[in-house]
């Protein structure tokens, strides 16, 4: 990139120097000579790199800005599914942990019954209500908090997904480019001015002179020309930062040529590590569910779940298999208070099992991989990486042909006579001998005497 800067710099030097020294590589017009080859050579060569430029505007956006706008569609219809599942996942979460809140004191009076004889005045008898006492009081400990603890720690990587959630829609409304001001201003830049430039070769090139066209051209259109060429350059060594910033990020490991590492030494630099359930949760995801699962509690927890109420179902069968009245008095115990905690735990485990089933049904594989896929995979390292690489070529090929027109700018004007004074037969070297620097600049371009150009003059006073 430093090859432009040295260039510009070279350029600013023969603005310096005048036409006397280094030509139409000041800025000034070609001088009218039997050398039409020379004017005609560097007029090619502008009206070449004029035509380079306003094609790879387009292409810019075509190809780039274009490609990068689909991108940034797709992470935000992505995002937009994780926002759903997070609005989904919520009243999930809040049910599972009011629903356990409200089974605990009923888990732990049934435990504490079940702990005890539960026909202490038969002691030989019912060998079948206290073996399926036992089964249910062996069930129940598994369920000992109800995921009071995983509760909280859901909570929280529910609130840090919800807080990528926003920052990703903050960033993709920054990437929004190609729709309304930001692709008028492409246009404008690298489409328009190059046209006005090329209208400018060919009224030079046909010798055809208008003063207020000209002016405008030499006080604003070919500054403005130059402004925008130095935004290009920079431009340019951003987009080959963010290139090559996005190939790092999709190919960090070289053994595996994938973005995993990278995503998970931005996920450790914000102090989040193995055992923190959000980044177990994108570890599992991002290793295609290969790696051990974050979410096995709830596959216990649904299994556990599942077994207490099998062993409260059958409970309850043994219960009401007789007369609960012959039963409470022949044991001393009143089993319609058994019987009432039963079947209301026995609610709550069927709806707690009902939520897990819900929750884990949102997290598998199946769901989040593909959004995975094509968030990373698809766009960030694809579709993403083409834009990048095409709006980097784009700025890169735009920068230098527009160099290439400051370069030969004299082309846009018609052939001229550099003079003092008028005088067209004074040579340099009288010039060097009786002039100062700033009357070696001076160059009469176009329109003189009557409106003729100065060459006609000489003609006449040749034939004369």
């Amino acid at each position: 990139m430093s090859i432009f800067t040295v260039w510009g710099l070279i350029l600013c030097l023969f603005r310096c120097l005048g036409p006397f020294r280094v030509g139409v590589f000041s800025g000034y017009p070609y001088i009218n000579s039997k050398d039409e080859w020379i004017s005609t050579t560097g007029r090619c060569i502008f009206l070449c790199s004029a035509l380079m430029v306003m094609s790879f505007s387009i292409l810019a956006i075509c190809k780039g800005l274009t490609k990068l706008q689909d991108t940034t569609e797709t992470i935000d219809t992505m995002n937009q599914i994780f926002v759903q599942i997070h609005s989904e996942f919520l009243p999930l979460l809040s049910n599972l942990n009011t629903t356990g809140e409200s089974a605990l004191p009923i888990r732990d009076e049934l435990i504490n019954i079940l702990n005890n004889d539960l026909c202490p005045l038969y002691p030989n008898g019912n060998m079948d209500l206290r073996q399926r006492g036992q089964q249910t009081f062996s069930s129940l400990t598994y369920l000992d908090d109800f995921l009071a603890h995983e509760y909280e720690e859901m909570e929280t990587t529910l609130r840090q997904l919800h807080h990528a959630n926003q920052e990703i829609d903050s960033t993709v409304e920054k990437f929004y480019f190609t729709k309304g001001a930001s692709t008028a201003t492409i246009l404008i830049g690298f489409f328009i001015v190059p046209s006005l430039l090329f209208v400018s070769l060919i009224l030079g090139w046909m010798e055809t002179f208008y003063d207020g066209y000209f002016t405008v051209t030499e006080k604003a259109i070919i500054p403005l020309f130059c402004l925008m060429t130095i935004g290009s350059y920079v431009a340019c060594g951003f987009l080959f930062m963010a290139t090559e910033g996005n190939a790092d990020f999709c190919i960090s490991d070289m053994d595996t040529k994938n973005p995993q590492s990278t995503i998970l030494k931005i996920l450790e630099r914000y102090h989040l590590k193995k055992g923190n359930l959000y980044y177990d949760s994108i570890k599992f995801y991002s290793h295609q569910c290969t790696v051990e699962s974050p979410f096995e509690f709830l596959e216990t927890y649904d299994q556990s779940l599942t077994m207490s109420d099998s062993s409260l179902t059958q409970m309850r069968g043994t219960i009401d298999g007789g007369s609960i009245a012959d039963l409470s008095q022949k044991c001393g115990i009143d089993y319609n208070v058994i019987l009432e905690l039963v079947t209301q735990l026995q609610t709550h485990t069927t709806i707690l099992s009902d939520t897990v089933q819900r929750i884990l049904n949102l997290l598998r594989c199946e769901s989040i991989v593909p959004l995975y896929t094509t968030v990373i995979y698809d766009s960030m390292c694809e579709s993403n990486m083409n834009a990048w690489q095409w709006l980097f070529l784009s700025s890169f090929l735009i920068t230098f042909f527009s160099m290439v027109m400051i370069t030969f700018r004299g082309a846009c004007y018609p052939l001229c006579t550099w003079d003092i004074d008028g005088d067209v037969n004074k040579s340099k070297d009288d010039i060097d001998d009786t002039e100062d620097d700033e009357q070696r600049d001076v160059v009469r371009v176009g329109v003189g005497n009557n409106g003729r150009r100065n060459d006609d003059y000489d003609d006449e006073n040749d034939s004369t």
